[in-house]
């Protein structure tokens, strides 16, 4: 794999940690020897590092005291138990 054979899935996968040593490394020389490549790999990395902050924020548990919402405690009065 040459600079040439390197494509943006390489550098993808290369951001994902999808490569096995080998391919990383070939991956690797290409991306540091070409300033496209370089350019891309680091839009990946950004673009990485965004969607895990992204995650993170819209994964986060409410904090205990903020109370909750007030419907979560209604019951049907014809509901069945």
């Amino acid at each position: 794999m040459g600079e040439k054979d390197v494509n943006d899935y390489d550098i993808q996968a290369l951001v994902d940690a999808q490569l096995d040593w080998e391919e990383e490394k070939k991956v690797w020389q290409a991306i540091q020897a070409n300033s496209i490549l370089q350019r891309r790999y680091e839009e990946l990395v950004n673009q990485k590092k965004l969607l895990l902050a992204w995650w993170a924020s819209e994964n986060t548990i409410e904090p205990v005291e903020k109370p909750l919402d007030h419907r979560l405690y209604a019951v049907q009065s014809s509901e069945k138990h």
